[in-house]
């Protein structure tokens, strides 16, 4: 299985294959091949499917409790490293559209099946047409707004289920605007009449009609009284349902949309997180020039003038389609680097720290096969070290039976 990707456990933690290698208390954990400050009972050779190679926190004793390890302080021979349990972290605010927690079981204890399959249920949301909805492996995410994260089932006679994740303590505040933007999942202004003028029912009244569209199921989305809301986002606009027996539901779509910035201010600078930018920068903080967004090569484009006709994305100048909060951006012209972000700045003249998104590129040397000097642990490839390249693969089933391999140089 996939735990040993993980940064907590799940059961005993003796499945934990993460990278931690300090005490709860801050001690470093000394290597399990060692004799020194302690002598180990649990030596790699011993346990080889324990990935006691380094001096990573496990459990290869899989005693009750949690991830441990003995520790460098000749005086204190061995201790827990503080590891959370994957149920505890992190909670769901709202209905958890932004949850990217490591919780990969329904309510009913089924496993979820990966989004990335189509087996044994088939399905749309695939990560490559919600690349920002956090569609890794087969933990439970909320990519429809749905009342909270979920997941499709590997039980072919289920579909789908909610999962058990707790919800934060703190309700966030329910921020949002007094105009429409886009479909207006976050319109939160006072209009209570549709567009048609009926006036809209109360979210709590079950009169005329009844509905599960209530506060406790769709959180933080502004439903405390009768205002035109847009709790899931599956309209065009926001709605309500109406106080006459005869309409169940109607748009407000009369509802005035934000005022859109001009060109002039926006050319030099963004502000917030760059939604609005429309300057004329193509370039971005490597150097690299912008694809056009209605390209398709060198990438496919996630974003396009299509599926975002307000963004601006009719050239290949940098923007900001999807909120991103670190500011515009844009997909390369260079093959290797599928998107970075831009070299606009903001308008409060405040640098920010913004996350490396460069990957490694070819060597021109020829060092084909020559093993990298490095022994820093890669985490996605248990027990190894890039000293230990090249690597030999085998691919297993869960009872541990090769099916395939291949080499990587």
């Amino acid at each position: 299985r996939k735990e040993y990707v993980r940064g907590c456990y799940t059961g005993n933690g003796s499945g934990y294959r993460g990278d931690k290698n300090s005490t709860e208390s801050g001690l470093p954990c000394q290597a399990w091949g060692d004799s020194e400050p302690h002598d180990s009972r649990y030596l790699p050779s011993f346990y080889p499917t324990f990935d006691l190679e380094g001096n990573s926190c496990r459990n290869p004793a899989q005693e009750p409790g949690e991830p441990w390890c003995y520790t460098m302080d000749s005086n204190r021979r061995r201790e827990r490293c503080g590891i959370p349990r994957c149920d505890e972290v992190p909670c769901v605010e709202c209905r958890g559209e932004h949850y990217r927690g490591l919780v990969d079981h329904t309510d009913s204890q089924r496993e979820c099946q990966r989004w990335d399959l189509q087996h044994p249920h088939k399905h749309n949301y695939s990560p490559d047409r919600f690349p920002k909805a956090g569609l890794d492996d087969n933990y439970c995410r909320n990519p429809n707004g749905r009342m909270r994260p979920w997941c499709f089932t590997t039980d072919p006679h289920q579909p789908w289920e909610y999962c058990s994740i707790k919800a934060c303590p703190t309700r966030l505040a329910m921020e949002g605007r007094p105009c429409l933007e886009e479909r207006g999942e976050d319109y939160r202004g006072r209009v209570n009449h549709t567009k048609g003028g009926i006036p809209c029912q109360h979210w709590a009244a079950q009169h005329p009609h009844r509905h599960t569209y209530l506060e406790h199921n769709y959180p933080c989305s502004g439903l405390d009284r009768n205002y035109c809301r847009n709790p899931d986002g599956r309209e065009e606009a926001p709605w309500c349902f109406t106080v006459d027996p005869s309409v169940r539901r109607q748009l407000c779509s009369h509802i005035p949309r934000c005022a859109q910035p001009t060109a002039a201010s926006l050319a030099e600078c963004y502000s917030g997180s760059g939604m609005a930018y429309r300057g004329g920068v193509a370039t971005t903080r490597h150097g690299r020039q912008c694809q056009a967004w209605n390209a398709t090569f060198p990438h496919k484009p996630w974003y396009t003038p299509k599926s975002h006709p307000g963004a601006g994305l009719e050239g290949h100048s940098c923007r900001n389609p999807d909120g991103d909060p670190w500011g515009p951006w844009c997909f390369t012209s260079d093959p290797l680097l599928p998107w970075d972000y831009c070299s606009v700045e903001a308008c409060d003249g405040h640098d920010l720290h913004i996350p490396n998104t460069s990957i490694a590129l070819p060597s021109r040397k020829h060092n084909c096969g020559l093993k990298n000097p490095s022994q820093s642990l890669l985490v996605r490839i248990a027990g190894g070290r890039r000293s230990h390249s090249p690597w030999t693969v085998s691919l297993r089933n869960r009872k541990k039976k090769h099916f395939c391999g291949g080499s990587l140089v």
